[in-house]
């Protein structure tokens, strides 16, 4: 490629893929400021996930590199703008005019080695509550996917986009279906 540079911008997602919904996962707090009374009001079974949702010094299927500082971007946003989530992304068409319930409430975010590591309250009522109650007792898997817009730069050390912290605008992080392009965790 020579001196050529080549440059991404734009909204994109990406997949970080976990094992299943057993083992041991670290212990995410609940941000401090969020009130956990009004958080889970009238819902007689509140339940939370715990899930990797980011993943640093990798590179994903989609030619993405994430760095250390991409990841510490990350949980800061998490913390910041506590995104929702979704069961699945929007299409662009849909997200011109669509605003689905949430699935998923994100209330806390901790990195652990090299992993970001999110918690979600699941909304009671919602589709993903019933669903990864049964994927645990099933052992299934399940993903999470980052929608956000930012750019990355070709890095031929890399053979990948090094993605640039400074130009996250994390939108949702969403459930995913295993097995899309992405990161393993």
């Amino acid at each position: 490629m020579g001196n050529q540079v080549l440059e991404i911008s734009g909204q994109f997602t990406d997949v970080v893929a976990i094992a299943e919904l057993r083992g041991s996962y670290p212990n995410v707090p609940i941000l401090p400021d969020i009130d956990y009374a009004d958080l889970i009001a009238g819902d007689p079974d509140p339940l939370f996930v715990t899930l990797p949702v980011g993943k640093a010094n990798v590179t994903s299927g989609n030619k993405r590199f994430y760095d250390d500082a991409w990841l510490q971007e990350l949980e800061r946003q998490i913390i910041e703008l506590r995104p929702i989530g979704l069961m699945g992304h929007l299409s662009d068409a849909q997200r011109a005019t669509e605003f689905p319930q949430e699935s998923l409430h994100w209330v806390g975010a901790m990195a652990v080695d090299n992993v970001l590591w999110g918690k979600a309250y699941l909304a009671p009522n919602g589709p993903a509550k019933e669903r990864l109650k049964r994927y645990k007792a099933s052992g299934k898997s399940i993903a999470t996917s980052i929608d956000a817009m930012a750019s990355g730069t070709w890095d031929e050390s890399l053979q990948a986009y090094r993605m640039d912290a400074k130009t996250l605008k994390l939108g949702q992080i969403d459930l995913a279906a295993v097995g899309g392009v992405g990161v393993d965790e």
